[in-house]
């Protein structure tokens, strides 16, 4: 999908652009634009114009030109960054609430695995500088 396209289909919905935007229902991190090839070739259906409903005919990698891309941030990649990201669970099913927790117990358990690997088999300058990090993501969990 070409931006003009993009941008006349989100105008068409939202007149006044101030509704929220998703994809997916996953919130929108970022938007960058860049060289197709970059970070792998981008994927682009082939779409027949023709046809008002489902009109994809096909598929083609690009490597040439440029490429938008729209960078997501689910709630289970925030709370990777930080597994104690407050999140509003009010008004959701128990299923929803379950799902996060699920997700912080998880992303705990990696990041305790990445520090661990990190301390075993980093230098002295690395190893001072995880301990630095450790120390900030104590104070974040218990402030005391």
């Amino acid at each position: 999908m070409k931006t003009k396209e993009l941008i006349r289909l989100l105008r068409q919905c939202d007149p006044l652009g101030e509704e929220e935007v998703f994809v997916d229902n996953v919130d929108i991190l970022s938007v960058h634009g860049m060289p197709a090839y970059y970070d792998g070739p981008a994927q682009q259906l082939v779409r027949d114009e023709t046809n008002p409903d489902y009109n994809v005919v096909g598929g083609i990698y690009r490597r040439s030109g440029a490429k938008i891309q729209i960078h997501l941030c689910s709630f289970d990649d925030a709370l990777l960054e930080d597994p104690e990201l407050p999140i509003d669970v009010s008004g959701v099913s128990d299923w929803h609430k379950e799902k996060v927790e699920a997700w912080r117990r998880e992303n705990r358990k990696v990041i305790a695995k990445v520090e661990a690997w990190r301390k075993e088999n980093c230098g002295a300058a690395d190893k001072a500088a995880a301990a630095a990090q450790d120390a900030e993501h104590t104070e974040k969990i218990d402030p005391s």
